[in-house]
């Protein structure tokens, strides 16, 4: 009798890896397809950010605070910020090098355009709010 219980106490655990082992695989490809799904939008948003003149970065960044859902974007706004940044020093360079060919000492140059003032002062806004936003999360959140 020891022996058929063992039996299908060995045939119990076998079939509980088993479905272990169905689970954990399913979860992978649910996770992968949620993966693919996120990575088209964000090359849809990196395009749309290849296209925007760098001026129309506050507006967009604006646009996105107004949104009901902007905690959500995370991403999106850090992706604008790189963007922004990596076109911004891109011109800067030029700026520079026309400054320096016009007779211009290196060191005395200063290139600060409004929209990158404005930018800057969006971003801002955006992270007190997302400070804000957490902090009224977790004063709301009863404690343990």
């Amino acid at each position: 009798m020891k022996s058929d219980s063992t039996k299908k106490s060995s045939t119990k655990n076998s079939d509980e890896s088993k479905t272990s082992e169905k689970k954990k695989h399913e979860e992978k490809n649910r996770n992968e397809s949620l993966e693919e799904n996120l990575i088209p939008s964000e090359k849809k948003i990196e395009n749309d950010l290849k296209i925007i003149e760098i001026e129309e970065y506050p507006n967009y960044l604006e646009s996105l605070l107004r949104q009901s859902d902007w905690f959500k974007h995370n991403d999106r706004f850090n992706l604008l910020k790189n963007n922004f940044e990596n076109k911004f020093k891109s011109i800067l360079e030029k700026k520079k090098i026309e400054f320096v060919d016009n007779g211009g000492n290196e060191i005395d140059f200063y290139y600060t355009p409004g929209y990158k003032k404005e930018f800057y002062n969006l971003f801002k806004n955006y992270r007190n709010k997302k400070n804000e936003y957490f902090k009224e999360l977790s004063s709301n959140m009863p404690s343990n």
